[in-house]
């Protein structure tokens, strides 16, 4: 009869201890998919260009770029009457991310204070206070990114835009391209050709001033014969930096050629992208 119980309890235990080691298996592996998913939801890589808008009045905005291929940071602070969803278009340079402050006391700071790493840590810290489309670890990495900047590595211009005033372009575009150069883009210096495959006129010169001032070789601008529904990007050779950047930017699928052509890239904008803030 003991021998009946001593054989039971250890089948009991063995169940249990069975049933404790899937239950831990479970949380593992549910947790481990958090961790995967918490890191892929992260968009800045810690090591290339990332612009981040900020803002709180309708029609006062701060564009911060963080440079850490540069070891740079630069804010523009922007007055004028474009709406924040087509500033990135009207400047002609990409938005990565956005945070909306909750107070204007802490949108003044940066706007005023020249002690950047202060500034931004004020609505760093106040992440359950703010509006923004990163994420913690986002938050976290242009944190220490900005610590480690030097002073004199920092870059404060101001610019008043119009959506009226078609000639301070040029100007604006010098701006640009001094603030946001993309150092990774600029230095691999592959050769880029965009192809309006739209039927709309324009387009593709408004993408080529984007790239252009972001550090990009445009080579040539061409219309295609042929109206396209697709977007895409095409290139050869090793899939590098500025493809993978470009695709980011416009939300357009990579895929390598087999033949070569006049350039290393070929941008081919479609009719999907009619509706895009780029254009």
């Amino acid at each position: 009869m003991r021998r009946k119980k001593t054989h039971d309890s250890k089948n009991n235990l063995k169940i249990a201890l069975g049933f404790f080691i899937a239950v831990l298996f479970f949380i593992l592996t549910a947790f481990t998919f958090r961790l995967v998913s918490f890191f892929k939801a992260s968009v800045f890589d810690g090591a290339h260009n990332f612009n981040v808008l900020i803002y709180k009045e309708k029609f006062f905005f701060d564009i911060v770029s963080f440079a850490p291929d540069a070891q740079s940071l630069s804010i523009l602070k922007v007055q004028g009457d474009v709406d924040r969803q087509s500033l990135g278009k009207y400047l002609g340079i990409p938005i990565d991310g956005e945070i909306k402050l909750s107070s204007d006391k802490d949108f003044s700071e940066i706007r005023e204070n020249k002690d950047v790493e202060k500034a931004l840590n004020n609505y760093f810290f106040k992440f359950n206070k703010i509006e923004t489309n990163l994420t913690v670890l986002d938050i976290g990495k242009l944190w220490i990114f900005t610590k480690k900047v030097s002073p004199v590595s920092i870059n404060f211009k101001e610019v008043v835009v119009s959506k009226s005033d078609a000639s301070k372009e040029f100007a604006i575009d010098k701006l640009m391209s001094d603030l946001f150069n993309d150092k990774s883009i600029s230095d691999e210096k592959v050769s880029i050709q965009i192809i309006n495959s739209t039927g709309v006129s324009g387009l593709g010169n408004r993408l080529a001033r984007l790239v252009t001032n972001i550090g990009g070789n445009i080579v040539a601008v061409n219309t295609a014969d042929d109206v396209s529904s697709i977007s895409e990007i095409s290139y050869s050779g090793d899939r590098s930096y500025t493809v993978k950047r470009l695709a980011k930017i416009l939300g357009y699928k990579d895929t390598k050629k087999e033949n070569g052509g006049i350039s290393d890239i070929v941008i081919r904008i479609g009719k999907d992208s009619l509706s895009s803030n780029i254009f």
